[in-house]
């Protein structure tokens, strides 16, 4: 049985069904669904899916953001109370997740958006279930992409602060590579789905990279290559690569290699995102047999991207998030990464103006923000993790990092498409909608970018 806002809107039996809601945008989905226990099969399957037409809320299609029961009181069941938008589910548990859009045993399902996961109830065991798509698509329209801060100014309501996991993050697991025996369908399903990072110690320390990328060795194999070279701002030890304050260099690897370990002579410089790919699916053959893609990544489709980082420390690229998986190999030197989750992007005053808006934070010092003009900075929580030679890092979708690397460090990352489905319907239906400009007035930002213009060009010209 399946109702919107209250309304029951038709039954489906075992075929997928379309329905046609109210015109209100603010849909309430309810499904109460039950299986024939004479019926039921050896093996456990019972599950739905769903998704409204795009484009959809965060709440409309069936994820782990639904609220399930498999038992309703009495003043639940009245009038159908559960399934109207101002019942309270706040007691009501998560759904549970047992598999993604085309997952066996179910497939495939016609008209259904390729993001949506089949659920059941946390009971797996459970006849019946009562499911509820829960605040996410009213609220997200409701508050117009808006919310009001405890400050009582109008900032940006960000799609991700929704996404929060229980129970909460307060470390990155570490493997040793000695007993870190992660197959590709285990890391599918409790790391890559669940959106968690984790490290392991010396996980690449028998690439032939850790020994023979010295500065000789890469100037013979790639010194040629033209590359983009990232300079620190206002010779600081920061380096913007979403943002205005980004200063790019054209450049060859050689001369690069001859000049980054001298910034007192050549300024800070970063070689950040030189690809190592020789065609969008094959690695360089000069460099191809000092790395290696790992197995376990194989459920992943890299997104074109093997890149190299290299630079004299300390570096610090600003706290920001991709919306692609990333896993980080550090050849030399040391890196750290201040991570915070998702749910905390709100608290993290995204950048609301620029082609990058919503995936950089304003915060500059995030060891010591400025409450009296981020006040909501004090809520942050984050997880510190040291990544040395030899060791990898996976760093899912949608995590902001702040990175410090320190010495001589060289790196490799991998970038792959997305698997946190949910988060990409969510961040993009938000980044479609939002004007570039929110944050404040449109011409305090005008003149703010001005004045930091002009001190970058006082800088320049000393």
């Amino acid at each position: 049985d399946v109702y919107a806002n209250g309304r029951a809107v038709g039954v489906v039996s075992s075929e997928s069904r379309q329905f046609s809601l109210p015109g209100s945008r603010n849909q309430l989905i309810a499904v109460h669904a039950r299986i024939d226990l004479n019926t039921k099969p050896k093996k456990k399957t019972a599950s739905f899916i769903a998704s409204l037409q795009t484009p959809s809320p965060p709440g409309g299609i069936t994820s782990n953001l639904w609220k399930c029961k498999s038992k309703l009181s009495a003043d639940e069941l009245e009038n159908n109370r559960w399934t109207t938008p101002t019942f309270d589910d706040s007691n009501w548990a998560q759904a549970r997740v047992l598999g993604r859009y085309g997952d066996d045993p179910w497939g495939y399902v016609t008209d259904v958006s390729i993001h949506a996961h089949f659920i059941w109830s946390a009971d797996r065991r459970a006849s019946e279930v009562f499911c509820r798509s829960g605040a996410m698509a009213s609220e997200f329209h409701r508050h117009g992409g808006h919310r009001q801060s405890s400050s009582s100014k109008n900032i940006t309501f960000h799609p991700l602060q929704m996404m929060r996991r229980q129970p909460e993050i307060t470390s990155v697991k570490e493997f040793n590579r000695t007993t870190f025996n992660l197959t590709a369908d285990t890391f599918r399903l409790q790391y890559l789905q669940k959106g968690i990072p984790f490290k392991v110690k010396g996980g690449i320390e028998h690439w032939p990279a850790i020994k023979k990328w010295t500065d000789v060795y890469l100037n013979n194999m790639i010194g040629h290559e033209r590359c983009a070279v990232t300079m620190a701002h206002n010779n600081t030890d920061r380096f913007y690569f979403y943002s205005e304050k980004k200063r790019l260099v054209d450049s060859r690897v050689t001369r690069f290699l001859r000049q980054y370990q001298n910034p007192e002579e050549h300024g800070r410089m970063y070689l950040a995102q030189h690809s190592l790919l020789h065609d969008p699916s094959t690695i360089n053959p000069a460099l191809k047999g000092d790395f290696q893609i790992p197995s376990w990544t194989k459920v992943m489709e890299l997104d074109d991207a093997v890149n190299l980082w290299m630079g004299q420390g300390p570096q610090v690229t600003p706290a920001h998030f991709d919306n692609v998986e990333n896993v980080m190999f550090v050849v030399a030197g040391r890196k750290q990464f201040r991570l915070y989750e998702p749910a905390m992007s709100n608290f993290l005053y995204p950048v609301t103006h620029g082609k990058n808006y919503g995936i950089t934070s304003r915060i500059e010092n995030l060891a010591n923000p400025d409450l009296e003009k981020f006040p909501d900075a004090s809520h942050l929580k984050h997880v510190t993790v040291d990544v040395e030679a030899g060791d990898l890092l996976f760093l899912p979708s949608y995590w902001w990092h702040e990175v410090s690397s320190f010495g001589r460090n060289v790196a490799i990352n991998m970038w792959f498409k997305s698997h946190s489905g949910v988060l990409d319907d969510v961040y993009y239906a938000w980044v479609a909608k939002l004007p570039i400009t929110q944050w404040g007035k449109e011409e305090e930002m005008r003149q703010e970018r001005k004045d930091e213009e002009k001190e970058e060009n006082r800088h320049t010209e000393l």
